[in-house]
């Protein structure tokens, strides 16, 4: 989480073990050289693989008091804001509990790319335009239901189309997230039972919200 711009992005684990490669998914996501890892002594920031990845990326690591809230009431209020707005988004869109990653990179991306606040100058600003470029997607990709039904029409080359032109050139399915890195949008296809990466740029995408 960024101080400066409010910009924060979440990396869901399975398991504590994972800490490095979550690490690592976040010096590639930003872009940002870590000077200090901050860690309470937790048994997942202690292993030998650890510290060899910051002893050879020249990051030091400082010991803090463990579960200290009050110094990390900002880390700890944004994770409390993350499981709410994930746990809603499930129950919303009536998808069961293993789509919990979906739903938290869903509102990560919702939250840097469409919530605005003031600057410092009473300017209107997303976190996205204060630290630019930091994410690929677009508001097309972004500013869908998570959950919601999207159709998707494939060309008539794409590996899913079955005898050519003649062949069913639609998937449809449900709206996971936006791709971070690319203009694509993550979905659960209900034919193929599986999540599938769409590019906007090659695919016709569309929403089908229902009317309050």
């Amino acid at each position: 989480m960024d101080k400066g711009t409010e910009y924060f992005v979440s990396f869901p684990a399975k398991t504590r073990a994972s800490s490095l490669a979550l690490l690592k998914q976040f010096v590639i996501f930003t872009g940002r050289k870590i000077r200090y890892l901050l860690i309470d002594g937790a048994t997942e920031y202690q292993s030998d693989h650890i510290k060899e990845y910051c002893s050879d990326n020249d990051v030091v690591l400082q010991l803090v008091v463990a579960y200290n809230h009050t110094m990390q009431a900002r880390l700890v209020g944004a994770i409390g804001c993350i499981k709410q707005h994930s746990q809603t988004s499930l129950l919303h869109a009536n998808k069961p509990t293993r789509f919990w990653d979906d739903a938290t990179k869903d509102f990560g991306i919702n939250k840097v790319y469409l919530w605005a606040t003031t600057d410092t100058r009473g300017k209107l600003q997303i976190p996205h335009d204060r630290m630019e470029p930091a994410f690929f997607g677009t508001y097309k990709t972004v500013a869908a239901s998570f959950g919601g039904r999207v159709i998707a029409q494939l060309p008539r080359e794409h590996h899913l189309v079955k005898n050519g032109s003649f062949g069913d050139r639609f998937v449809e399915g449900t709206y996971l997230h936006s791709d971070s890195a690319t203009p694509c949008i993550w979905m659960y296809s209900i034919t193929l039972q599986r999540k599938i990466s769409l590019s906007k740029t090659h695919h016709v995408l569309r929403t089908l919200r229902q009317q309050s």
